[in-house]
Order: C-alpha cells, then structure tokens, then sequence
C-alpha cells in the first residue's frame, strides 16, 4: 500500500501555490498511469470488478486518507510520487459506475495521448471534508476551474442509455464546459465504442433520439441532496434549466455526429462502411442538413442497388430515406417517383398488410398533402390508418402519425370535431407511451394547439404554443427545423392576435436560423420570410414587404414552379399589398394570375380560390372606377 512519509518543501511550496491559484478548489490530478498502480495496489482488477467508484471511495480511499484527513493526491505528493501533477483535463463520471469501467473507458479514450495528468475526483477531492460552500463558490471558483483545465471528458456507460445524463453534477460540468468554451470530448470503453459503431451502422437513430429525450436537467439527481439544491440555485440564478438542456443537447448531437464519422473513418468493411454513411446521412437528414445529407444517401442508394439488388430490404430503406430526403428538399416529383417504387418493392415482397408498405403509404399521403394534392391524400391516410391500427396495434408509433397526419387533413378542410378527436387520442397515447418530452409527442402537442387556432379559440392555443416552443428548445436545440416551426407557428398566433411586436422578433429568429442553417432557398426559410413579409403589411412597411415578397416569390418559382400552393400565396398575397397602396394595375396582373392558376391546381370550390376569386372582385371594381 502506497505509504504517507510526510510533505516535502517542494511540494508543500507548488500546493500552497495551487491554493491561493483558485480559492479552495484542489487542481492537483494523477497521471492516467496511476489508476493500474491503484489498481494493482487495491489488489487487481478481480478485487475491484464489482466495485462502484462510490464504493472505491468508501472501502479503500477513506480508510487510506482517514489519518492525515487528506485527499489522496495529497498523500501521494506526501511520498514524493511523480504521478501527481497539475491536472489538464477534467474528467466528469457518474460515482455510481464500476471503476473498471471508468478506467476501460479512459485508458481508451488516451490511446493515443502520452500520460495525462487528469483531474478525477476520487483522488483530487478531499473525501473526509463536506465542506458549505456558498453560491459563489460554486457559480465562479468551481467554473473558473473548468475554464483553466480547458478540456472535459465525460464518461459514458453504456452510449445509449448514459447514467451522467441524469445526474445533477455532471449536466453542471457539461455546462460549466460550454459556458467556459473548454473542449469537450466523451470517452466510451473499447467495448461500448464497438457497440455504438455496431449501432450505428444497422441505423441508431431510435436509440439516439430516446437518449436525447431522457435529458432533463430540472430532473437530474445528485448523490447529496445539497449538492442538487446548490446545482439548481446556479442554474436558476444564470442561464435557466431550457437554456442549460439546449446546450447539452447541442454538444451531445454534434458528438453522435463526431463519433459516427470517426467510425466510417476507422472501419475497414465496406458493408459496414456503407451502413454508417447511411445512419450519417439520416442524422444530418434529422437536423436537416440536407444538403450533407443528401450525398451520403445517394452514395448508399446507388451502391446497395448495384451490390444488393431492388428487392432487398436494405436498399428499399435507403429509398424511403432518399424519398423523404427529396420531399423535405421540396423535390416533389423526384420524392414521388421514388416512393412509388419503394412501394412497389415493398408490396411484392412484404405484402399490403406489413407495416413496411403502411409506413410508406403515410409518407406518400403526407407528400400529397405537401404538393396541395389533399384528394390523392385522404384515401391513402385512411387505407394506411385501417391497416395500422390492425396490424400494429393503436398505441404503435407509426399508427400514432397516422392517425396525427390523418387529423391534420380533416383541419385543412374544416372538419374540426373528426380533427380533435384524433389529435386528442394521439396526444394521451404519445404522453403515456413515449412521454411528455418525446418529440413525436411534442409534434402531437402542435397540433392540437393549431386545432384550438384553427377555431378561433386563440386563448387555448396560446398556451399549448408556448409549452410546445419551450420543451422544443429543451429537447432538440434552438436550430432544429421542429424548434423553428413552433417559432413560426407561435409568431402567426401572435399576428391574429395583434401582438405585431412579439410577432416579429419570432418570425426574424426563424428567418435567420432557417437561412444560416438551410440556406435563403430552402421552402420552409421562404415560409419565414413570407410571414416576416406579410407581418411588414399589416403595420404599412410596404417597401420592406414589397421587396420581401418579391424575394420570396422568384425563390419559389425557381425551386417549386408556379403551380405549387405555396408560389400562389405568396402571388396572392403580392396582390393584396398592391391593392392595398393603390398600385391597381399590378394588384390586377397578380391577381388574375393567381386566379387562372388556383382554378387549375385547386379547382374552383377549394377555399384558396374562393379566397382568390373576391380579391379578384374587389381589384376588379377599384379597377373601373379609377
């Protein structure tokens, strides 16, 4: 056992340094070779295999450190060994995994690094001193401390269902390390990286989003009660707990999208390979990033197809994934030609009842709905409802959008009480299936908030917006296309509310995220700036909404054509404006073009236009009496 000999002028010289450096917080560490001398010297690996950290603690390094009320790097300086040093990296763990695990995971995340000295506080910490320390403490020297190592690495075990995500402490050094701008890293054993790897390329998009989902930092608990309420005071009195959750987020994802390009990198079977650009392409596809995406899915289209066939299960997921990739681009008529043929595919060999052609059934109604189509959609949505609910049950995931799409097209055409009904059930059932932080839930949330919009029932729409909003910024991220749409949907509220203000500084949020994310063309960046541009009308900015208009107007016609809903609103919408400044002649031009091409797209009953048609009454008649 590792002996106390008493402290040496030198090293009583380099901590009384350390000490006055940072207040009382100890920023002595152990080099990463010291954790196989503890090993070996609390008797092998076999002695410790069953081990918590907490138990570590308790068992060996408080009875070693109980006669000179020390934490242990102090006793190791005592004997003068060499292995302790001013730490450069902080590591952020959960006590309750095994030791040998936190040490498999650090000996392989340092594979390549020559002999860190880390700072890891069963040796950094004095065990033996619970000492109260006030808010100051914790919100400035213990942060400051964060921000001079410069490099947190936490510990995940295992990657898909992580223990230091719900834990007080650990969320607070997450954010104590973004907060600082210290690098981050997340260190998995040799065993759990070939795990994830293994996962990620037969497709982890299920396990990541349930891992993301669990996040709470209001949630998380700490092993001392005090140590939670002090955790919590910090939060509440800085950045606030949505804040805290969005950064975590953020950091998480960009290491899931880190790790998996690592093991593309690192793989050497080209399957294998293939798998992992696909579960890539389908992350930055979930971010939408489709412009990243977009080449990855195309590569593994055309590969699978060439090595696996048309018929194999593989590839006609990689052309469901490419499908959808093409609706959410606003390529509808590719989207459509490759939904047809995943649907052929999956018909002849899994049948019209499996829930592969269901599920794909749904997504060719949903690109219906997106191109206006709503009479090819409604059949679909039926058909794929019946079958779902009979094959899969009503509480199974894919018969919840359905029945969620379903609802949104009986709200498009106004029928409200079949609407509520579905969107009411598939509420209750995502809450007690899923739970209330699920982003299908939360996508159930919208929906029956835009229901209650809908039926003028503003009072209780608002409410269901705001919830929506904020536990979108908490689970996905502030630039996730989900956040951006409830941004979108809260601003339009605010419009029919006349809350102008408000509903501004929402709608140039999404604008701005939409376009630096998904560049100025991308169709749901032009539904922001058409609302930014209606939202200058009606306070009489018309040159700024002119200009917007016009902007949004030639982006749709190049990337959707002029027969699309979305090009003839913003057509329609141009001619108000010019009615409204008494440019009648362009209000007139507009509008009668407008009008010829909602006849040919919408048909005359549809409420478009209907709508189209008494504008086109009201220009007329300004028209001759001028």
């Amino acid at each position: 056992m590792i002996a106390n000999k008493g402290f040496s002028n030198d090293t009583n010289q380099a901590y009384s340094e350390n000490t006055n450096e940072s207040s009382t917080f100890p920023k002595w560490g152990v080099r990463l070779s010291f954790f196989e001398e503890f090993i070996r010297e609390s008797g092998g690996r076999t002695a410790l295999q069953n081990m918590t950290t907490n138990d570590v603690c308790e068992n060996i390094v408080k009875p070693i450190t109980k006669s000179t009320q020390s934490s242990y790097c102090e006793l190791l300086m005592a004997s003068n060994n060499t292995s302790v040093g001013i730490a450069t990296i902080f590591i952020s763990h959960a006590w309750k995994f095994l030791f040998v695990d936190v040490w498999d995971a650090l000996m392989y995340h340092f594979r390549d690094n020559k002999n860190p000295i880390i700072w890891f506080d069963l040796f950094s910490n004095n065990q033996h001193k619970a000492v109260e320390l006030d808010f100051n403490w914790w919100c400035n020297t213990f942060k400051s401390a964060i921000e001079k190592f410069g490099h947190t690495v936490m510990i995940l075990a295992p990657w898909n269902n992580p223990i230091p995500l719900t834990r007080g402490w650990c969320l607070f050094e997450i954010y104590c390390t973004i907060e600082t701008g210290s690098k981050f890293e997340i260190a998995l054993s040799h065993a759990n990286q070939l795990q994830f790897f293994e996962d990620m390329s037969s497709g982890g998009q299920d396990a990541i989003g349930k891992m993301l989902a669990t996040i709470d930092a209001e949630k998380s608990e700490c092993f001392k009660s005090e140590d939670r309420d002090r955790i919590f005071d910090v939060v509440r009195r800085t950045v606030g707990f949505p804040q805290i959750n969005s950064m975590i987020f953020d950091k998480l994802r960009e290491w899931v999208i880190s790790a998996t390009k690592q093991a593309v990198e690192m793989e050497s079977d080209e399957s294998k390979k293939l798998g992992l650009h696909f579960t890539l392409g389908t992350l930055y596809a979930g971010q939408g990033k489709y412009h990243e995406a977009d080449p990855l899915l195309q590569t593994c289209q055309q590969k699978w197809k060439e090595s696996l066939g048309e018929n194999d299960p593989i590839y006609l997921n990689c052309l469901h994934s490419l499908a959808n990739l093409y609706r959410n681009e606003s390529k509808y008529d590719a989207a459509e030609a490759l939904f047809l043929e995943c649907i052929a595919g999956v018909e002849a060999m899994f049948g019209r009842q499996s829930p592969e052609y269901l599920h794909l059934l749904n997504d060719l109604a949903l690109l219906y709905g997106n191109k206006g189509e709503y009479a090819k959609a409604e059949p679909l949505y039926k058909q794929c409802l019946e079958g779902e609910i009979e094959v899969l049950g009503q509480e199974h995931s894919i018969t919840l959008r359905t029945m969620n799409d379903l609802g949104k097209l009986y709200t498009f055409a106004g029928k409200y009480d079949e609407a509520e009904v579905l969107f009411k059930k598939c509420l209750d059932t995502r809450r007690e299936v899923l739970g209330p932080r699920h982003p299908d839930t939360l996508i159930s949330l919208s929906c029956y908030a835009w229901l209650f919009e809908k039926k003028d029932r503003l009072d209780l729409a608002e409410p269901l917006h705001k919830q929506c909003l904020d536990l979108r910024k908490e689970v996905l991220g502030d630039k996730h296309p989900d956040y951006l749409r409830s941004l979108n949907v809260l601003g339009e509220l605010y419009v029919k509310q006349g809350n102008y203000d408000l509903a501004q500084v929402l709608f140039q949020e999404c604008l701005e995220t939409r376009t630096k994310v998904l560049g100025a063309h991308h169709a749901t960046t032009l539904i922001a700036l058409n609302n930014l541009a209606i939202l200058h009308c009606r306070v009489h900015r018309y040159g700024i909404a002119e200009a917007m208009m016009v902007e949004c107007l030639e982006a749709r016609k190049k990337t959707i054509g002029e027969k699309h809903p979305d090009y003839l609103k913003t057509l329609h919408n141009l001619a108000v404006l010019y009615l409204d400044i008494d440019e009648i002649d362009s209000a007139y031009s507009k509008c009668e073009q407008c009008l010829a091409l909602r006849k040919e797209v919408l048909g005359h009953t549809h409420a478009d236009c209907v709508m189209t048609v008494e504008l086109f009454q009201r220009i007329a008649s300004r028209k001759n009496i001028i």
